[in-house]
C-alpha cells in the first residue's frame, strides 16, 4: 500500500528496545527488508530506535514509583548506566507521564558516557545493519534537563562522565549552575559526548555497509532548550547523513490554525533548510484533517523540506490515505522543482548558536531567539528571500543580517570585515558582538567605519514576535495583534539596503525562488483566511517581476496539472494554496576560451543564485546581453574585443597587472572583463562580480 501511494521510505519498529535485540527480531526484520528490495527495489526500509531511553513494560503495577518486588528491570539490573542530574537523582520515571509511556511502565535514559553500554548499543547497531537496512532512525539522543519531574536538573553527573570530562579538560563537573569557566566548558563539552556518540553509533553501521544512512531526529531544538539537552541541530547535523525534524506546526492542532503560526511555522522551515545545508530536512509534522494535511503538505514543500505523512499519537496513520496518495503522486511529477532547484538569494540571515548557548540560555529570556524568529517572519512577509548560515567563513550572499548577535567572536569579527572589505552589506538589530564566543564581555567591534553597514538599536524582531504573539499549542493562545506597524518600520530600514525585490504579495503569502537550469522557480503559499474554523485559505494574487524579460510562464497548482500564463514584464498569478510558478526567462549570454572558462563559471553560479539564468555560447551572435572573458590578445576571443576596445584601452590591457571591466552599451550590452593575464581576468571578475550583477 505504501509503494501504491507513491511513498519512497517505509520505517518499521523492532519490538526489543535498543539492547541485546533477540535474533527472532533480527531474523524477521531481515525478512522484511529482503521481501521489501526485491518486490519494490525504488523503496528504501529504514527502523527505528531510541539508543539512550530504554521502556521495561508493566514493572510497577502499584504505581508507587518503584518496581515492584521480584521485577527486574534497566534500573535494577543496570543502574550504573542512567544519566545522573545535578541533585543526584538517576533518570528513571514511571507512569503515563508521556503518551509514549505505558501506566505502568519503567522509562530509563541511559549515559552515552558509560563505556558497558554504549558498546551494547554498538552491537546492536552492528547487527541491526547486517539485516540491510537502509538506514537507522536515531531518536531522542540527548542529555536530560528538563523530563517528568525533572526541572533545570542537567544531566549527565555519572561517574562516567565525571571521570571523562576530568581526563579531558582537567575539571570537574560543577555540582551546581554556576556559569563560571567550568560549567561553560562543559556546557560545550556535552555537545561534543552526544555528537561523538551519533558519530560512533555511524561509524559502526558503516563498517557493516557503507551505504546505510543515518538518520537523527530532533524535536524543535534551536532555542535555549537545545542547550539544556545539548543536541543542537548546528552540530548533529556534521555526524547525520539526515535530520528530521519533530515540529509542531500550526495543523497540529485546530486551535493553533492562523496565519501568524503558519508563517511562524515557515520560518521554522527555512531554518531548518539552513542547517541541514546539502542534506534533507525530513519534517516530522503532524494534522488532524484533510484540509489541514493539504497545506502542511504545502508549507513543507514550499521550504523545500521533504514531507512526512502521519498523525499523533501513534505515527503510524494518515489524516487521508486518499489524499496522501494524491501528494505523494504528484510530488513524484514535479520533485525536481523542491529538491533539485537551488535558491535565488542574495541575504543571508545568521543563527548564532554561541548566542543561544551563552546569552539567551544564561540569561534565560531568549532575546536572540525572538530576535531570530521576528526577522525571518517579517522577512518572509516582506517577501525579503534570505538563507539561514550557521557559520560566517563562507558567506555567498551580498547582504548579511545579525540579529542581536550578542556573541560574537573576534575571529569572527575578522569575517565580517573581510565579507565588508569584499564589498557585502551588513546589517544589524540591537547589539552586537558584545561578549566572546563563550558569553564573556569584550569590546564592541566597531564597524561605523564601513559605509555599507547599516545598524539599530532597537530589537525590531521581539517587538514583533511579542505584539503577533505566536503559540505551538492550543492552551498558549492568546491575542494576536497583526504587528503591521513594526513590519513597515523595518521595512523601512531594510529599504536602506539593495536587495531582490520585484515580488508583490499579501502580507501572509509567502513566495521563495528558485532556479533549476535555466528556469525561474517561484514557489508560493498563502496563508491568508485561515483559521480555526476552516483550514482553507483566501485565493490570493501575486506578481513578479524578474531582472530579465520572460519568454514563457508557466503554473502548476498544488496537485494539479500545469497550465500556462499570460505575461508582459511582470507575471500575475491566482494562488488557491500553494502553487509553483516557472518562468523562462532571457539568459545572460557568456562567451570565453578554456582558459578563462573556471573564472567563468564562477561568475555564472554567483549569477545564477541571484536569479540570472546564464548560457555559454561558442560566439558572439546577436545576444541581447553578452559578457565576454579576455582581452584583445586572448585566444578565441580576442579578434571581437579587439574590434570594441579603443587603442588605448588595449594600450592598457597590455601593461603587467592590469585589469579591468569595460562596459559597451548598444543594441546589445557587451561586458567585457580582461586582464594583462589569465590570472588578472580571473581577479578582476571575481572582485567585480557583485558590480557586474548590478549592470545586468
Amino acid at each position: 500500500r505504501a509503494h501504491e501511494q507513491g511513498l519512497t521510505v517505509v520505517m518499521a519498529w523492532v519490538t526489543s528496545e535498543n539492547v541485546d535485540i533477540p535474533q527472532e527480531d533480527l531474523d524477521a526484520l531481515k525478512k522484511a527488508v529482503t521481501y521489501t528490495h526485491k518486490t519494490y527495489p525504488d523503496m528504501k526500509f529504514i527502523l527505528y530506535q531510541a539508543p539512550l531511553e530504554i521502556i521495561t513494560e508493566n514493572v510497577d503495577r502499584n504505581r508507587d514509583g518503584n518496581p515492584d518486588k521480584g521485577v527486574k528491570s534497566i534500573s535494577t539490573d543496570h543502574p550504573e548506566w542512567l544519566q545522573v542530574g545535578i541533585d543526584g537523582r538517576k533518570a528513571v520515571f514511571y507512569g503515563d507521564f508521556e503518551f509514549w509511556i505505558g501506566r505502568y511502565d519503567e522509562d530509563v535514559w541511559c549515559c552515552p558516557n558509560d563505556p558497558v553500554y554504549k558498546e551494547k548499543v554498538k552491537e546492536s547497531v552492528r547487527a541491526l545493519a547486517q539485516t540491510g537496512v537502509d538506514g537507522i532512525w536515531f531518536d531522542v539522543v540527548r542529555f536530560l534537563c528538563d523530563f517528568g519531574d525533572w526541572e533545570q536538573n542537567w544531566a549527565c553527573h555519572c561517574d562516567d562522565c565525571q571521570k571523562k570530562f576530568y581526563e579531558e579538560t582537567g575539571f570537574r563537573i560543577p555540582d551546581e549552575v554556576t556559569w563560571d569557566s567550568t560549567w561553560r566548558t562543559w556546557v560545550l563539552w556535552r555537545f561534543r559526548c552526544i555528537e561523538d556518540f551519533v558519530e560512533e553509533l555511524s561509524e559502526t553501521a558503516k563498517s557493516v555497509n557503507p551505504d546505510i544512512q543515518i538518520i537523527v531526529e530532533h524535536w524543535h531544538g534551536f532555542d535555549a532548550e537545545a542547550t539544556q539537552d545539548a543536541w543542537s541541530p548546528v552540530g548533529l547535523q556534521t555526524v547525520t547523513d539526515v535530520l528530521a525534524h519533530e515540529y509542531e506546526s500550526a495543523s497540529s492542532y485546530l486551535d493553533t490554525y492562523t496565519p501568524v503560526n503558519c508563517i511562524q511555522d515557515m520560518a521554522v522551515y527555512q531554518f531548518y533548510r539552513g542547517v541541514d545545508r546539502n542534506h534533507p530536512s525530513w519534517m516530522l509534522v503532524y494534522s488532524q484533517e484533510m484540509k489541514g494535511q493539504k497545506m502542511l503538505a504545502a508549507a513543507v514543500l514550499e521550504a523545500g523540506c521533504n514531507y512526512y505523512d502521519t498523525i499523533l499519537e501513534d505515527m503510524a496513520e494518515s489524516v487521508s490515505l486518499e489524499q496522501r496518495t494524491h501528494i505523494f503522486q504528484w510530488l513524484k511529477k514535479y520533485s525536481n522543482y523542491y529538491y533539485d532547484a537551488e535558491p535565488v538569494c542574495n541575504v543571508a540571515l545568521y543563527y548564532s548558536k554561541a548566542t543561544i548557548d551563552f546569552y539567551d540560555c544564561f540569561t534565560d529570556d531568549w532575546e536572540f531567539y525572538r530576535e531570530f524568529m521576528g526577522v525571518s517572519m517579517m522577512l518572509l512577509q516582506l517577501h525579503i528571500p534570505y538563507t539561514v548560515i550557521t557559520d560566517l567563513e563562507h558567506i555567498d550572499q551580498d547582504i548579511l543580517i545579525l540579529p542581536h548577535t550578542v556573541c560574537l567572536s573576534h575571529y569572527e569579527e575578522t569575517l565580517i570585515k573581510e565579507f565588508l572589505e569584499d564589498g557585502g552589506y551588513l546589517v544589524t538589530t540591537g547589539e552586537i558582538g558584545s561578549y566572546d564566543e563563550m558569553g564573556w564581555e569584550r569590546s564592541v567591534p566597531d564597524l561605523n567605519q564601513y559605509s555599507r553597514v547599516f545598524s539599530t538599536d532597537r530589537l525590531f524582531g521581539n517587538e514583533y514576535y511579542e505584539e503577533v504573539n505566536p503559540f505551538f499549542y492550543p492552551e498558549e493562545a492568546g491575542h494576536q495583534g497583526s504587528g503591521d506597524t513594526i513590519r513597515r518600520e523595518f521595512s523601512t530600514f531594510m529599504d536602506q539596503v539593495p536587495y531582490l525585490k520585484g515580488i508583490e504579495a499579501s502580507r501572509y503569502t509567502v513566495v521563495l525562488p528558485f532556479i533549476l537550469e535555466n528556469t525561474l522557480v517561484f514557489r508560493v503559499i498563502t496563508f491568508e483566511g485561515i483559521s480555526p474554523q476552516d483550514a482553507v485559505p483566501r485565493p490570493q494574487s501575486v506578481s513578479v517581476t524578474p531582472k530579465r524579460d520572460i519568454t514563457k510562464a508557466v503554473v502548476i497548482p498544488f496537485l494539479q496539472s500545469p497550465e500556462n500564463s499570460d505575461f508582459n514584464a511582470a507575471v500575475t498569478v491566482q494562488v488557491e494554496d500553494h502553487c509553483l510558478l516557472l518562468l523562462d526567462v532571457e539568459p545572460v549570454s557568456i562567451f570565453c576560451n578554456e582558459y578563462d572558462l573556471p573564472a567563468a563559471q564562477n561568475l555564472a553560479s554567483f549569477l545564477r543564485k541571484r536569479g540570472i539564468p546564464v548560457q555559454f555560447v561558442d560566439s558572439p551572435e546577436k545576444e541581447s546581453t553578452l559578457i565576454v572573458f579576455g582581452g584583445h590578445r586572448a585566444v578565441k576571443t580576442g579578434d571581437f574585443v579587439s574590434s570594441l576596445l579603443a587603442e588605448e584601452q588595449k594600450t592598457q590591457l597590455d601593461q603587467p597587472g592590469f585589469s579591468q571591466v569595460f562596459v559597451i552599451k548598444g543594441e546589445m550590452l557587451t561586458i567585457i572583463i580582461a586582464g594583462n593575464e589569465r590570472e588578472d581576468t580571473a581577479h578582476e571578475a571575481e572582485n567585480s562580480r557583485r558590480y557586474i550583477f548590478e549592470l545586468l
